[in-house]
């Protein structure tokens, strides 16, 4: 058997589970896929990907969920929802790239670890704060990712220009803020449905 050729008597049950919850996760019906490729063609990211979107559909329609999960396109979609609108079948392809997102965290398998690095570093910023500051996320992205002078060239320019600022903005009630937050993540950990 080549590369190509799959046994679908060989899909094992824990695949065929995941790939179940990950219908129910993700809201997308991914049995109505035809396979027409309008996804990959709108995609704006599709020549930095390394397999299509349409590709990581095909993954999960057929259960071979390591291969989805190990795939770097996930982590490079930038949920616009372009792939969506040109869908003929209307499958929300954004939330399928995050649910392979957040298994592939919960199993170590990250692709592309900057990506995972700054999603990190944003949400530490927004729990303190109760949202975004960009200097600071700036300072903790460039010194984590060891990129330590990455885009700091810009940094007075956007300062002069009121696009970035050295104090942080903070909400009010950050504590419910917060506790949003860590029901969505203990949620995203346990694997379970969105609410």
């Amino acid at each position: 058997m080549n590369a190509w050729e799959l046994n679908l008597s060989e899909i094992n049950q824990e695949a065929a589970a995941f790939k179940e919850q990950l219908r129910k996760r993700s809201g997308a019906n991914l049995a109505e896929c035809c396979q027409c490729g309008k996804c990959t063609a709108a995609c704006p990211f599709a020549p930095y990907m390394d397999v299509m979107p349409r590709q990581i559909v095909r993954y999960v329609q057929l259960a071979q969920l390591e291969a989805a999960l190990t795939a770097k396109t996930p982590w490079i979609c930038a949920s616009c929802y372009t792939c969506s609108c040109r869908c003929p079948q209307e499958i929300n392809l954004p939330a399928l790239m995050e649910c392979l997102r957040q298994e592939a965290t919960r199993q170590g398998k990250i692709a592309v670890k900057e990506v995972d690095l700054f999603a990190r570093t944003f949400m530490k910023t927004v729990r303190a704060f109760g949202r975004s500051h960009e200097m600071l996320m700036m300072g903790l992205f460039n010194i984590r990712s060891l990129h330590f002078f990455q885009d700091l060239r810009y940094a007075p320019t956007l300062y002069l220009k009121g696009k970035i600022h050295l104090l942080p903005q903070r909400i009010k009630d950050r504590a419910t803020l917060r506790r949003l937050i860590e029901q969505s993540t203990s949620q995203v950990k346990k694997g379970g449905e969105k609410a």
